[in-house]
């Protein structure tokens, strides 16, 4: 698969039907991916950042997230080709005002932002751009183990019919060590 038709996908599925306002933050091209003909890889986590810290992605779809490294490494733990085109996409898909877990008060608050705020079906979101990308076994990777991520990646990755991998929160780098697998 080629950048342009990556951003095609992503400029489709960032149309999806939302619920509420805000700083929208869709799906977004990781611009430290490799430049070629790759497979995709999706990265999954709760939301994309903070109102100011993150403002400047507002509306774009590509940034320099710097998330290729990371999935690279597990998929060379694998034994998998690790170059491919990395995709960003949150469960919730506004920035927040302050980080995810501050904000929320418990599993019901983080329910309701995710159900009742965000996407009108995200787990509809997610098996299209699985669908959509092509996306392979292993190139799933949700990121985020203190939030609802766990659970909803059980669920998301079980109607794709995919294996996965599950880390804690890549913005703060990768520990290879605490990435599991699941299906």
């Amino acid at each position: 698969m080629q950048k342009h038709t990556v951003l095609s996908v992503i400029g489709d599925v960032n149309g999806a039907r939302k619920k509420g306002t805000g700083q929208f933050v869709g799906a977004v091209y990781d611009k430290s991916s490799p430049v070629g003909d790759f497979p995709a890889a999706l990265v999954v986590g709760i939301n994309y950042g903070q109102i100011g810290t993150s403002s400047s992605v507002v509306g774009h779809v590509e940034d320099d997230i710097r998330y290729f490294r990371h999935v690279a490494a597990l998929l060379k733990k694998e034994g998998l080709p690790s170059d491919c085109h990395v995709v960003v996409w949150n469960f919730f898909p506004y920035l927040t005002a302050a980080e995810w877990l501050e904000e929320i008060a418990n599993s019901d608050d983080e329910a309701e932002r995710i159900f009742d705020q965000g996407y009108i079906d995200p787990m509809g979101v997610f098996e299209d751009l699985v669908t959509k990308l092509s996306i392979l076994d292993y190139y799933v990777v949700f990121h985020g183990i203190s939030s609802a991520v766990p659970t909803l990646a059980r669920i998301a990755i079980r109607k794709v019919g995919k294996k996965c991998f599950l880390v804690p929160n890549l913005s703060r780098g990768l520990v290879i060590r605490r990435a599991k697998k699941i299906a």
